[in-house]
C-alpha cells in the first residue's frame, strides 16, 4: 500500500513503529494514534523488550525504564 493512500494517523503510527524498532531493536506489537486538533497521542503496545520488562518489576528498575 502506498503511503499516500494512508491517513495521517496511519502514517504516524508506521513512523513511530519504525522509529521504535530502529532505536531499540524491538518493534511494538501495535501502535495507536489519536490526532485531535492540537493534540497528538501515540500509544505503543508491547513496546518494551524482555530485559526492560524484567527490570520494571522492581520500583528502582521501573524508575530507570
Amino acid at each position: 500500500m502506498n503511503t499516500n493512500e494512508l491517513s495521517i494517523p496511519e502514517q504516524l503510527a508506521r513512523l513511530a513503529s519504525r522509529f521504535q524498532e530502529q532505536t531499540t531493536g524491538h518493534a511494538p506489537g501495535a501502535v495507536a494514534v489519536v490526532l485531535s486538533q492540537d493534540t497528538l497521542v501515540v500509544t505503543m503496545h508491547d513496546a518494551l523488550t524482555t530485559a526492560e520488562k524484567v527490570l520494571a518489576r522492581s520500583p528502582k528498575g521501573a524508575a530507570q525504564v
